[in-house]
Formats: structure tokens, C-alpha cells, sequence
């Protein structure tokens, strides 16, 4: 990806690391309109509307919609993009929504049944997973919530505040293999300093 593409991708990212600022500072009892970090990265293809459409559906069956979004940078192929909460809630329950969905997924990787997942949500979990399934490398975040695919192996986890503040101070560092090396640091206790341009150049 080369210099102008990655000033374009830093021009965009502002709402999104305050997002992630704002998902972190606020009470857990507050409600009030809650903003989520949203980021996706495919490896292979020009075109993500597939994801896109899949990743919106999967945002307003656990309550959020697309509140703005950056211009797709090809090359790979990333967009970053920024949702809210339909209507006022908590910290506290952004988190619970997103565990949930956390675990709706984690269930559709094993084809279980989703007991406490209703159908809309489920039916949003497999087509997520259903339009990265031609891809070897890809990502997708919304809020703390990570999925990663990684030589065609999809995985999910939940981020932590600070690893989730880390990655929206870098938003071009989200190639699977560089988060994957990014989390395992801060599993070891120490905080990586990635050089973003030299992750774009490599």
C-alpha cells in the first residue's frame, strides 16, 4: 500500500479512535448514545460489499447502525467505519451485546446450536462468517469484538480497552498476522511499538 493511500487511511481514522476512547471513559450504569470502532480488512479482492452488508446486519441485530464510514482503500482491501447504539444504553450493555455476539459466533465457527442466540442474530452470525469464507486473510472489529482469519483458520476473541485503543491509534496495523503478533505482545506484558508505514510497506 503505498504513502497517499496510508494518509488517506489516517485522514479518516479521528472518529474512530475516538470511538474506541468513548467505548472505554464512559460509567457502566450512564446510559447514553455509545459509539463503536468499526474495521474491516480483506486479503484477496477488490470488492467487500459482501462483507459490509454482512458486518451491517450483524451490527443492527445486536441494536447498532452505521453512523459513518471512510473510503474503501484498495489494495488489499480496508474500510474503516464508525457505528452507534440505536437508542441510549450503558457501558455496561455495549459489552454484554458484544460478548453475546462474541458467543453467537464462537458457536457458528462449531455449527452448535445457538439456544441463546434468537434466529435473526444467528441468521446474522452465518452470513458473516459465510462472506469471509473465500478468504484467507481477513478481519473484522466492531468494538472490543475481533474476528480474524488467519491461512483460512477463523478465530474470535474479545479485545481488552487498551488493546482495542492500541489498534484504533493504528489503523492501517490490521493485517492478520501483525494483530496476531500485536495481542501475543501484549499477552507477554509488553506493549509492541509497531511502526504503521513500515506494516504497510512490508
Amino acid at each position: 500500500m503505498d504513502a497517499q493511500r496510508y494518509a488517506v487511511a489516517k485522514s479518516v481514522s479521528g472518529p474512530v479512535v475516538f470511538a474506541a476512547r468513548e467505548y472505554g471513559a464512559a460509567t457502566e450504569t450512564e446510559a447514553g448514545q455509545r459509539f463503536l470502532p468499526v474495521s474491516i480488512y480483506l486479503g484477496e479482492g477488490q470488492d467487500g460489499t459482501a462483507v459490509e452488508e454482512a458486518v451491517q446486519r450483524l451490527l443492527e441485530c445486536f441494536g447498532f447502525v452505521e453512523e459513518a464510514a471512510g473510503r474503501p482503500i484498495i489494495g488489499s482491501w480496508l474500510r474503516l467505519k464508525l457505528a452507534r447504539s440505536k437508542e441510549m444504553i450503558t457501558s455496561r450493555e455495549v459489552k454484554d451485546r458484544l460478548r453475546r455476539a462474541e458467543r453467537a459466533l464462537e458457536l457458528g465457527l462449531l455449527d452448535k446450536p445457538q439456544a441463546d442466540v434468537n434466529a435473526i442474530q444467528a441468521e446474522a452470525v452465518a452470513k458473516t462468517l459465510e462472506s469471509i469464507k473465500d478468504q484467507t486473510e481477513a478481519l473484522i472489529q466492531v468494538g472490543s469484538l475481533l474476528i480474524i482469519k488467519r491461512r483460512g483458520v477463523p478465530i474470535v476473541r474479545n479485545l481488552t480497552f487498551d488493546e482495542m485503543l492500541y489498534l484504533q491509534r493504528n489503523p492501517l496495523l490490521v493485517r492478520p498476522e501483525t494483530i496476531i503478533e500485536m495481542l501475543q505482545t501484549y499477552q507477554d506484558g509488553v506493549v509492541s511499538e509497531l511502526n504503521p508505514q513500515a506494516a504497510i510497506e512490508r
